[in-house]
């Protein structure tokens, strides 16, 4: 972490408006390690305000897991959902949170002080930012895989 943010700041330094304007006025993290409950709370608020269905599919894939949570969430059970996640890393795979490799960044603020309403933003409205490309161009540096989502409008990083 210390040298992607090295890589941010050289960047996009701590005087740019992206830093002075926001709070905090620095690199936030808003996500890390994550438990097999934790993971299904998240599909399943995705599914329910971030885009139904296809918000789930379109990060994680259509595969067995995926259909297991969002079956799970149609038929209310929550444990049902918890148990896919939980068969999904013991058979080797999962989101790179489970697996203690994935950080999710905060961009609300640092959008808004770049005069970009970070309310319903989208990928490309964030794409534009230059905070957002700064966390992008030093992940790619750090041999990270970020992605930018729309939804709670954040860059995801997975270290590799």
């Amino acid at each position: 972490m210390q040298r992607f943010s090295a890589a941010v700041y050289r960047r996009l330094p701590l005087n740019s408006p992206s830093f002075t304007g926001s709070v905090p006025k620095k690199i936030k993290l808003t996500s890390t390690a994550r438990t097999f409950e934790k993971q299904a709370e998240l599909m399943w608020d995705k599914i329910k305000n971030g885009g139904g269905d296809s918000a789930v599919y379109s990060l994680y894939g259509d595969k067995e897991w995926t259909r297991g949570v969002v079956n799970a969430y149609h038929a209310n059970r929550f444990d049902l959902a918890v148990q896919a996640v939980a068969d999904r890393v013991a058979a080797g795979g999962g989101s790179a949170h489970l697996k203690g490799r994935g950080v999710d960044v905060h961009t609300w603020s640092h959008l808004d002080a770049e005069g970009i309403t970070s309310s319903n933003a989208t990928i490309a409205t964030m794409e534009s930012s230059r905070y957002v490309a700064a966390i992008v161009e030093a992940a790619i540096e750090c041999n990270a895989r970020p992605t930018v989502e729309a939804y709670q409008q954040h860059v995801h990083i997975t270290i590799l």
